[in-house]
């Protein structure tokens, strides 16, 4: 049930403390951002040639605005090539995944999600499976939340690009 409530601890009959606990109680689909637009978002590449790539929003399969990262890789970089849109949304309580509709140019990228704790415990979350189809797919990923403490922020949405190509 949400609402407020006290939890009390002692240790014998002389020491007492009290901790108030805010509940929330939520279910379903919570959309963070629709994703329409660049405003408040930083663009943060990484082994990617900043001159040739970039991420725009252009009209989708459906004629909605969505986000579009294109790419030109560094050859000769590092095995690794990440680009990434920055902003940070808290996620409502502890939720069992974090969801995205993503197509490919039909390499075989993996998009992740950068999540941080009220610790400031940073974790990467990796979608299960490639994105590599030219038609959108729902991508799911979820992590161990147990060990996170709450609240939990969304901090960025990516793509680690497949290697051994030029662009995309």
């Amino acid at each position: 049930q949400a609402g407020r409530a006290g939890v009390v601890a002692h240790y014998g009959n002389e020491i007492r403390d009290t901790v108030w606990v805010d509940v929330q109680v939520g279910q379903g689909l919570v959309q963070l951002h629709p994703m329409e637009s660049m405003d408040g978002w930083n663009v943060v590449l990484e082994n990617v040639d900043a001159d040739g790539s970039g991420v725009s929003i252009v009209e989708g399969d459906d004629g909605e605005e969505v986000m579009q990262f294109d790419y030109r890789l560094v050859q000769g970089a590092a095995p690794l090539f990440r680009m990434k849109v920055e902003q940070t949304f808290e996620l409502f309580g502890v939720p069992r995944y974090v969801h995205v509709d993503a197509k490919s140019d039909g390499r075989n990228h993996r998009v992740f999600f950068d999540v941080e704790d009220a610790a400031g415990t940073r974790v990467t979350l990796f979608v299960p499976k490639f994105v590599n189809v030219v038609e959108f797919d729902s991508l799911w990923a979820s992590a161990t939340w147990a060990t996170m403490q709450p609240p939990i922020e969304l901090r960025s949405v990516g793509v680690q690009l497949a290697a051994g190509g030029a662009a995309g």
